[in-house]
């Protein structure tokens, strides 16, 4: 872009022509895009073994094609806090960019944005998920039979068969899932005293 001026008196004399230039770059990159890792269940909600050590997730930024080394790369998390801003490496247009990003409340939000140097910026870029990292309450487990309540099932209190088994009562609570873990079989063995 270039403009120029002169000024003419009455008489029609003409000042001498002055002039000035510029470049004009309004040509903004193209968005990057997010993405949350670690969600190995899919579901999108992050639980307490998804969660890295620190309670963080972390997010990919993969740059568009027409990112530039010297472009300005802005991350922000869901409460508007910068926790990124940098000029753009070949490394991050190569490999990404990783970010560990904080949960605010139930909820992990990630936006990215690139400004290049003119300061044109792209459309921004963004990802987010619920988090829910508090532990299950535990079930309730009652065994079943113990008839004089003395902790101890004797002959009389199971039940008999090929397997001798004793009953146990599981209680769970609104909205848990139940997960047998393991299944513990003791062959029941008569015991013996002999008293001289």
């Amino acid at each position: 872009m270039e403009v120029t001026a002169q000024v003419t008196d009455p008489a029609g004399n003409a000042s001498p022509e002055v002039s000035d230039s510029a470049l004009v770059d309004t040509d903004s990159a193209s968005a990057p895009t997010v993405e949350l890792q670690g969600d190995t269940s899919g579901d999108g909600v992050y639980n307490s073994d998804e969660l890295g050590a620190d309670g963080t997730v972390t997010a990919k930024v993969t740059l568009a094609a027409d990112t530039a080394v010297g472009d300005t790369i802005t991350v922000t998390d869901g409460a508007g806090n910068v926790i990124l801003e940098r000029e753009v490496t070949q490394d991050d247009l190569d490999n990404g960019i990783f970010v560990e990003v904080s949960p605010h409340g139930d909820r992990v939000d990630v936006t990215a944005q690139v400004t290049d140097p003119a300061g044109n910026k792209s459309p921004e870029a963004s990802d987010s998920a619920l988090v829910d990292s508090e532990p299950a309450p535990a079930p309730l487990v009652e065994l079943l039979g113990d008839t004089n309540g003395d902790g101890i099932f004797n002959l009389n209190e199971v039940s008999a068969g090929a397997e001798s088994t004793v009953s146990a009562q599981v209680t769970l609570q609104p909205g848990t899932q139940l997960v047998i873990v393991s299944s513990l079989k003791i062959p029941l063995v008569p015991f013996w005293s002999i008293v001289k």
